[in-house]
């Protein structure tokens, strides 16, 4: 049995082809990809990006428009360096995953500050 499965494989490798095709452009040197979420059956990928500086949401939509807009690029590029029957449809949408843990560690770290125990005392917390 394979320790991966053909999904996971072929979405490591739009990443990579994806990244270096945008870097080969000389196209947004402020965006990198964090993954490829590929459907079961390999006709839609969906990329996900993050930016260097944390972007705006008129930013944001410009990006994935340049990168939509970079599509055919893109599909030539995945066609020279994989063999499928049929190439995955690409969208493009910013990931949200890391915006969200920091929002969740600074409402924690408000929380804490907040609480009864805001002096530090851990013996307290029994109380």
């Amino acid at each position: 049995m394979k320790p991966f499965k053909r999904a996971d494989r072929v979405s490591n490798l739009l990443k990579e082809i994806v990244a270096a095709t945008l870097t080969r452009l000389g196209e947004l040197p402020q965006v990198y990809f964090t993954t490829v979420r590929l459907t079961p059956d390999l006709k839609e990928a969906t990329v996900l990006f993050r930016m260097l500086q944390e972007p705006t949401e008129e930013e944001i939509t410009k990006v994935e428009q340049r990168l939509t807009g970079l599509r055919s690029r893109f599909h030539e590029e995945i066609r020279k360096n994989l063999v499928m029957r049929n190439l995955p449809r690409l969208s493009f949408r910013y990931d949200l995953g890391q915006t969200h843990a920091n929002r969740i560690e600074e409402v924690l770290r408000e929380l804490h500050l907040g609480g009864p125990d805001a002096d530090g005392d851990p013996s307290d917390q029994d109380r």
